[in-house]
């Protein structure tokens, strides 16, 4: 879907979501509007409403449309991965670590996993990083079409 909007209306349009937790006492908002012509910004807050500190981890779950070859960008800081879930047990399995972009598996054998493969492998890899992000960001660089998608 490719979404045009004139310049002057683009700051019109905003959508809000609430949700407060069941477990644990928390307000949760996330608001989705554009900055400008071409930049969708995602915007969350998390209110913590107990009086006990509470230890979280937030992970965006996004949807991109993505293409063999693409090069994904992150914070130079991060470094030591996690894996949480591989659907072909490639680079590693739940709870293997690893440090980025390349893993060994095998008989040294070298897994990019900055690159992206190809969609016909089916396959999902779920990992997090276990040092602290110095600022959050990703960016997926599209090698047909040399455009790339930040996030901040």
């Amino acid at each position: 879907m490719k979404v045009s909007l004139e310049k002057s209306k683009y700051k019109d349009i905003e959508s809000v979501v609430f949700s407060n937790g069941v477990r644990l006492p928390y307000h949760f908002k996330k608001t989705v509007s554009f900055e400008s012509e071409n930049t969708l910004a995602l915007h969350y807050q998390l209110t913590n409403l107990s009086e006990f500190e509470v230890d979280f981890i937030w992970s965006g779950s996004i949807m991109l449309n993505i293409e063999k070859g693409g090069q994904i960008t992150i914070d130079r800081n991060l470094k030591t991965v996690f894996i949480k879930y591989s659907k072909s047990g490639l680079p590693g399995k739940c709870g293997n670590t690893f440090i980025y972009p390349d893993a060994l598996y095998g008989k040294e054998k070298v897994f990019k996993v900055d690159k992206i493969r190809s969609v016909k492998r089916n396959d999902i890899l779920k990992f997090y990083f276990m040092e602290k992000a110095s600022k959050g960001y990703f960016s997926l660089y599209y090698t047909q079409s040399s455009r790339i998608i930040e996030f901040q």
